[in-house]
Order: structure tokens, then sequence, then C-alpha cells
């Protein structure tokens, strides 16, 4: 990730060093979770999404797991756009297959659910049992706000409020000041945004990866 994104290796160095100590960081290296992977996969993708088939570790990433799929929705659809703009459609169409081919790798129950019914009835069960007994339905946005200056749950809350509007303000500023950074911020927020409005529980490991990328 930090060799896609950052260029200078000192800077890659404090970055590294800051991930590693992150609270969350550290409570996925004793947990199984897809996000570690996750994180891996949109590297990949970043450092070689230049050449088409660095779109498959797009596909592998969506197929680890879903919660990014409204950021790969945005990113795909600035690439179509520029694409056809610039009538690459030969590319468009590798770019496409090829992501579409990490999503199957990743989840080959998928593409075995078109011949078998065991497979069909598997994934319809796991759509049918997202909701958990714990969910809260009355959780909203600003319930997701008021806990942020809890995310780095080891420091005192003012001072992870502070780190966190250090992350959130950079990156805005970075936004306007870098266009070549646009598309992998607006990832970064989609990774966070629709979870904060749309999640029905407040734990803090969801918005890792968004957090991490910014």
């Amino acid at each position: 990730l930090t060799m896609g994104v950052i260029k200078h290796n000192w800077s890659r160095i404090v970055a590294i060093a800051i991930m590693c100590v992150m609270p969350v960081t550290i409570y996925f290296m004793g947990i199984p979770k897809p996000e570690p992977m996750q994180i891996l996969l949109i590297g990949l993708f970043f450092f070689f999404k230049d050449k088409n088939w660095g779109w498959l570790f797009l596909g592998l990433a969506l197929g680890t797991k879903i919660s990014i799929a409204f950021a790969v929705l945005a990113v795909s659809g600035i690439e179509v756009f520029l694409l056809v703009k610039e009538n690459k459609f030969k590319s468009l169409w590798y770019k496409g297959v090829l992501a579409l081919v990490g999503v199957f790798i990743a989840l080959p129950g998928l593409l075995f659910a078109a011949f078998n019914p065991f497979f069909r009835s598997g994934i319809t069960h796991i759509l049918s049992t997202s909701k958990k007994p714990y969910d809260d339905a009355s959780i909203t946005f600003w319930d997701w706000l008021k806990e942020m200056p809890n995310y780095f749950y080891e420091l005192p809350n003012w001072y992870s409020l502070i780190l966190l509007v250090f992350i959130f303000g950079a990156s805005i500023w970075a936004f306007y000041r870098n266009k070549e950074y646009r598309t992998y911020l607006i990832f970064s927020y989609l990774c966070i945004m629709p979870l904060m409005l749309l999640s029905k529980r407040i734990w803090g490991h969801y918005l890792y990866v968004g957090v991490t990328m910014l």
C-alpha cells in the first residue's frame, strides 16, 4: 500500500510504523479477519492499476469482503468514463473481465451457484442471515461520529480526536492539492462513509480499511 501511494522512502517508513501500532492493527494480529488481506489486495491494485491485469486485485479485494462495494463501483465508474473518453475499449474490456475473474476466484461459490443448487442455497442463506441479533436499528451516522474519538482506543479521547482530525483534514487538503490522489481518496472515503450510514453495529474495526488508507 505504501509503495503504491507514498513517493518518499522516509515517509513510507513513518507510515508503516504508525500503521503497525494502530490499536486495530494489533487487534487483527490476534484474530482472523478479511480486512488485512483486503488492505494487501487494495495496495496491489493501486500499485498496478495502470496495467490491465492490475484490476484482478480489485476483484479479489471485493470478493474478500463486500463492504468496499461502493468504493469499487465509484473507482470502476471513473475508469469507465476515462477509457470511453479516450476510446480505449479494448483496455476497458480486459479490466472489466479481469476484475470479474478476481471476484470469482475469491468467491468461487458464486460461479458454482449457476450450476449447483447446493451452492445457490448456501449463498441465499448467507444473504438472508446478514442481519444479526445484536444489531441496533436505532444506530445512526451521528452515533458513529460520537464514537469516533474512541477509534484509537488505547489513547486518551482528546488525543485520538486530534489524530482523526489531522488524518481527515490532511486527506481533504491532498484531494484539492493533488489530482493524482483523488481516485485513491474517493476510494478511501467510500470504504468509511457507507458503513457509518448503513451499519447497525458500531464496531471500530469496520472502518479499518478506509482509515488505514487515509
